[in-house]
């Protein structure tokens, strides 16, 4: 019996798609690196729950590394900084010096915003659905009393 495209085309790769996917690779890249439709990818998702596994488990892993630099980036952080460089020590000898600076990176309000915006929706909407005036809130156009250009 002859075997079908899962079997020759994407089953004895699955430990490569483990690792493509855990490296950020999309549906339709993993599709083009097996030589199947993206269609296709998704129709052996669905038929195939190993296959599935594979897709999915390594790209929960990347999201959490990316969420966790994410939330390090909002806190901000210290780090070391390492400079190498070579000097002629005696007798012409090449020395290899190093300096150590331990430097801190502030938060960064974008990183902060984007974070706050996706898990606090509501309080951190960028654009309200609606706009709610509470009486006496005055913040529309204010009308000046025209000025004399030429005063007498």
């Amino acid at each position: 019996m002859a075997k079908g495209k899962y079997e020759t085309h994407v089953l004895p790769y699955l430990d490569r798609i483990r690792l493509w996917v855990g490296k950020g690779a999309t549906a339709r890249e993993v599709a083009e690196k097996l030589g199947i439709n993206e269609a296709t990818l998704y129709d052996y998702k669905r038929k195939y729950p190993k296959f599935a596994e594979t897709l999915e488990t390594p790209r929960g892993e990347v999201d959490d590394i990316v969420e966790a630099a994410l939330l390090k980036r909002c806190q901000g952080y210290d780090y070391e900084e390492v400079t190498r460089w070579q000097t002629i020590g005696p007798g012409g000898k090449i020395i290899w010096l190093e300096k150590r600076t331990t430097k801190h990176l502030p938060p960064d309000p974008s990183s902060i915003q984007f974070w706050l915006t996706n898990r606090r929706k509501p309080e951190w909407k960028r654009m309200p659905d609606t706009v709610t005036e509470e009486a006496g809130d005055e913040r529309g156009v204010i009308l000046m009393p025209e000025v004399d250009e030429n005063p007498k």
